[in-house]
Order: structure tokens, then C-alpha cells, then sequence
């Protein structure tokens, strides 16, 4: 989910002003704001980005949280999207209850997941995003090594690897004061980003996406999903109908 910038644009410049250093971590178009807001460069402005797949609605993602609370019949405590305890590949959805209950699954399972990861619940704009490349706005760019298993595979745990981007003499000069405490390699940028095409260019729209919104209000979360997105099970008993069909 973005952030709720709110006011800080103008706090960031109030800091500024004060001749005081601020770290501005953000997604592109956070960072793009926030620059086009202050109309001039600060010398102790330092702004971090990161590798965004998109941003999903905030009326789909308070749907989901309903129909969470509403299964366990109780508020949630706390709420992790990358739960790594099946590892970093097989990230899950974790949900924790003020009544101890836990809710868990996979991110090929879990119905929120499976809603932003098949373009299906993005803002329109996600879809056309003209900050998807690698000249970046930001010092530095944080996102997860995907794909690390095919370029470093002696750095690959599956605890999960960071990519790190460097854009600017600001950031360079923020990794080398760090660089020491850290397991770090130099790989060539566009190897890094073979298998983070989401770096580079924006996520194509679902095709079912307005059916997906105009249906909102109608169905429980999970129906809705499975209904707008299609899975492999679903399509192998499609296809084993259709077969059955024509025999």
C-alpha cells in the first residue's frame, strides 16, 4: 500500500530550511511529487525509492481487511505482506487477531495477493506510469533481487537479497559510508533487472478490471477474486470440461 503523504512535502521543506538532513523514502512518483514541490535541489536531501509493482485501490485493500476481520470475528492486531517464514520465494499474507487468531497463505493463494499481483485492483495511472525506468528521480532505489538465483546464486538464501540502485553522487556517497557493515557484490544493471521488469516499465491492465470494481460491493472478497481472476485449477477443470464436452 502508498504511503499517506498528508503534509509531508511541507515538513520535509520546514527540515530543509532548518539546514537540517532528511531521508525521503517513497515510491517513483512519491519522489517525483516531492521534488516538483520544492522546485530546487537541497544538498542534505536524500531520497529513496523503490521497485513498485503497483498501487492497489485503498477501497479493494479495506474490503479485504473486512472480510478478514469478519472471518476471524475479531480486529487486527498486525498485518505482514511478506511473511518469509516458508521462505523469501513463497512469501505469504499474514494476518494476526486481537484474538490470537493467525491468518496465513502463500501469495499464490491468498486473495488480496492474487488481486495485485494479476493487475486487477491498480490505479488506472499504475498502468501508465512515466516513472518506470532507470533514469531515476531518487538517490538510491531499494527493491528485491529477483532473479538473484540466475546472477549470484552463491548470495541467493531464499531469506530474501536486496537490490540496491545506485542514481546519484548523494547516493554513491550513502553507500560508501555503509557498504563496510554490509555482504555486497557490483552486478551489471541490466542483468539486475532481467527478472524486475516492473523497474523498467509499467504492469499491463487486467482485462476484467472494470467488471472487477463495478462488482465490488456485491460479493465476498474471496468469490470476488475468484471470479475475475483466473486460476490454474479453475483452468484445468475448464479444459476438463470443454474436453468431456466434445466427446
Amino acid at each position: 500500500m502508498q504511503s499517506i503523504i498528508g503534509e509531508a512535502y511541507p515538513q520535509v521543506e520546514v527540515f530543509l530550511k532548518q539546514d537540517r538532513a532528511v531521508l525521503f523514502s517513497g515510491t517513483p512518483c512519491q519522489i517525483a511529487g516531492l521534488k516538483a514541490y520544492l522546485q530546487k535541489d537541497y544538498e542534505k536531501l536524500f531520497c529513496q525509492d523503490i521497485v513498485c509493482h503497483g498501487v492497489p485501490s485503498p477501497a479493494v485493500w479495506q474490503k479485504y481487511v473486512d472480510y478478514r476481520q469478519q472471518k476471524a470475528q475479531s480486529p487486527v492486531k498486525k498485518i505482514s505482506f511478506r511473511d518469509k517464514t516458508n521462505g523469501w520465494k513463497q512469501f505469504s499474507m499474514l494476518f494476526e487477531f486481537q484474538n490470537k487468531t493467525i491468518y496465513k497463505s502463500c501469495h499464490q493463494e491468498d486473495p488480496m495477493m492474487k488481486a495485485f499481483l494479476s493487475n486487477i485492483c491498480l490505479r488506472p495511472s499504475c498502468h501508465a506510469c512515466k516513472f518506470k525506468n532507470q533514469n531515476r528521480q531518487s538517490d538510491v532505489t531499494l527493491a528485491d533481487f529477483w532473479g538473484i538465483e540466475n546472477v549470484i546464486p552463491e548470495m541467493d538464501d531464499d531469506n530474501g537479497t536486496s537490490l540496491v540502485l545506485l542514481h546519484s553522487e548523494k547516493g554513491k556517497a550513502l553507500f560508501e559510508k555503509i557498504k563496510e557493515r554490509m555482504i555486497y557484490q557490483s552486478v551489471d544493471s541490466d542483468r539486475a533487472l532481467n527478472d524486475n521488469p516492473a523497474a523498467v516499465r509499467p504492469v499491463t491492465a487486467h482485462p476484467k478490471r472494470e467488471k472487477f470494481f463495478k462488482n465490488l460491493g456485491k460479493y465476498p472478497f474471496d468469490r470476488l477474486v475468484e471470479k475475475y481472476i483466473d486460476s490454474p485449477i479453475r483452468n484445468f477443470k475448464n479444459f476438463l470440461t470443454n474436453f468431456k464436452n466434445k466427446q
